[in-house]
């Protein structure tokens, strides 16, 4: 309702929205005032439609965060084995990717991202490629997670630095299982030629050219959708902030091109998602979609100019829609952005180091 009378400009139909979601708020308030709230599906079904609403109307600073936390707790307390089926299965999918979003943007490890919610929910019904690419960004979050806690200390103690090691490399091998799965062999290839068209290679100077103009050599977008641009930007976002993470851990220097490859294919998914983007009520569904993604690259990316041309897209999203956490572009410490500072400032580190005993010796 919100949705469309806000693209309509419909002022009756948007404030009937709001009295609509009042009257939710506060019967929702009502069922879970009990000492032990139940965790039934009406409930969680209620918290889940206030999220959304609150996606959209961003009627309070913080208010999308706390109905997502208040969804998260009611589906926690009913424990994974109640959602490996029916209706609750079906609202922990699509739940748990606005968890993960919720906690990157609070420098938090989800409750979601344990061994047993990422196995016990799909024990009746396997996880789809979009489940698989969810599980994968809880992996690359306890890996974050993990880095915070070294960071905090200021120490790269053996044993921690083993655990990161030992997080990163298996969320790397499930992250090239997915992309065997479910990549087509011809977009692969097509990335494999990116860099050698469409963008210097990471060891050879940049030329003097400002990202728009960069982004003007880009071949053509091999994606087909709205969707599947969005789904496979997710990859790519994890693919960058687990081997920066994994070049850590081993002392070693990330693979540049790769990176430069994953971060430009995010910046392609975000040119093709805004071009096709049409005029129905959830018009601005698309580019919001893209926020996560952009947010990481922004951080994350190997190349400066990569890095600068994302965050302008993400602060041109949040300038042009009105939704949840849309100051994410002007957000200094969330998504684990210490952690990327200390990353990218030790890989740089190695990589000089080498450099100097190359020109030693």
């Amino acid at each position: 309702m919100l949705s469309y009378a806000t693209w309509a400009r419909d002022k009756s139909i948007q404030t009937e929205a709001y009295k609509w979601y009042a009257r939710a708020l506060a019967g929702l308030q009502a069922a879970l005032s009990h000492p032990a709230p139940a965790a039934t599906e009406s409930n969680v079904c209620s918290a889940v439609m206030l999220i959304h609403f609150e996606t959209w109307a961003d009627t309070a600073e913080g208010a999308w965060l706390k109905h997502v936390h208040g969804a998260s707790t009611l589906l926690e307390a009913a424990g994974p084995r109640a959602c490996r089926e029916g209706f609750m299965h079906r609202i922990f999918c699509h739940l748990r990717f606005q968890a993960f979003i919720a906690t990157m943007y609070e420098n938090k490890l989800s409750e979601f991202a344990s061994p047993e919610w990422m196995c016990v929910p799909f024990e009746i019904h396997h996880p789809n490629v979009f489940d698989q690419i969810v599980t994968i960004l809880f992996d690359v979050q306890a890996c974050l997670a993990t880095a915070h806690g070294v960071t905090q200390t200021h120490d790269l103690a053996a044993r921690a630095k083993v655990q990161l090691r030992a997080l990163a490399e298996t969320t790397v091998a499930k992250l090239l299982q997915w992309e065997q799965q479910f990549m087509p062999p011809s977009t692969i290839q097509e990335m494999n030629g990116i860099c050698k068209d469409g963008w210097p290679s990471a060891s050879s100077p940049s030329p003097p050219m400002g990202p728009s103009v960069a982004h003007d050599r880009f071949p053509p977008a091999h994606f087909t959708s709205m969707p599947e641009a969005a789904l496979l930007s997710l990859y790519h976002a994890a693919c960058i902030v687990a081997c920066r993470l994994l070049a850590v851990a081993r002392d070693d220097v990330a693979d540049g091109d790769g990176l430069l490859v994953h971060t430009q294919e995010i910046i392609r998914a975000y040119k093709f998602v805004e071009r096709v983007t049409d005029k129905a009520p959830t018009s601005n569904l698309g580019p919001v979609m893209m926020v996560p993604q952009l947010k990481m690259a922004s951080l994350w990316g190997v190349d400066e100019s990569q890095r600068v041309m994302a965050m302008r897209m993400l602060k041109r999203v949040g300038r042009h829609q009105s939704f949840a956490l849309g100051d994410i572009g002007d957000l200094q410490d969330g998504y684990f952005a210490g952690v990327a500072s200390w990353a990218v400032a030790l890989t740089d580190l190695v990589d000089c180091e080498r450099s100097c005993e190359t020109v030693e010796n």
